[in-house]
């Protein structure tokens, strides 16, 4: 406490006995300060704040370029965006259409296929049931009777249809043509 007494005593005493001369106004020393300052402000003014104004100047346009370059840059990854999208609608349309027609021709191909096969079973087992009741053979895909010819000369007329699968010692079926399919019904 004995401390905090003597704090307060001095300060009575400063206040009493004139004060510091940093509190206490002195004209002299305002002038010179005022003076100080307004060499400080002029110089500033004249040197400082223009180089700071010009840099500032610089920042700002360099900010504004930036930001029309971001824009420009954004419109133009929008449109190629836009592009890429429809482009690819387009291709996957044209896919589609592409896949749904090969698949038709395919269906078709398939249906002509079983079609073959199921006449080609019903003649073989027609010739069956002729043969084994003693009539005559039927009509060969001409429409022309067969009757009288040995078998060999039946099969290798030539107004016959038959398939070359069918047919004994007959060479396979021609390659396809390039982008063509077939059904290779041996699973070979």
């Amino acid at each position: 406490m004995e401390a905090l007494g003597n704090i307060l005593l001095l300060a009575a005493e400063e206040e009493e006995g004139g004060g510091n001369f940093l509190v206490s106004p002195n004209v002299g020393l305002m002038i010179w300060t005022l003076l100080a300052f307004g060499i400080t402000l002029f110089v500033l003014n004249k040197v400082a704040f223009p180089r700071i104004a010009e840099a500032l100047d610089k920042r700002r346009k360099a900010i504004e370029d930036s930001i029309e370059h971001a824009e420009q840059a954004k419109r133009e990854a929008d449109d190629l965006l836009a592009t890429a999208r429809r482009e690819s609608e387009e291709l996957r349309t044209e896919t589609d259409e592409y896949v749904d027609s090969r698949l038709a021709n395919f269906e078709v191909t398939l249906h002509k296929t079983l079609e073959a096969v199921t006449r080609g079973r019903e003649r073989l087992q027609g010739r069956t049931t002729f043969h084994a009741l003693g009539s005559p053979e039927p009509e060969d895909d001409t429409g022309e009777r067969a009757a009288g010819q040995p078998a060999a000369q039946r099969e290798a007329a030539p107004g016959s249809q038959r398939s070359p699968a069918l047919q004994p010692d007959a060479p396979g079926p021609a390659a396809p043509a390039p982008g063509e399919t077939r059904l290779n019904p041996s699973g070979a």
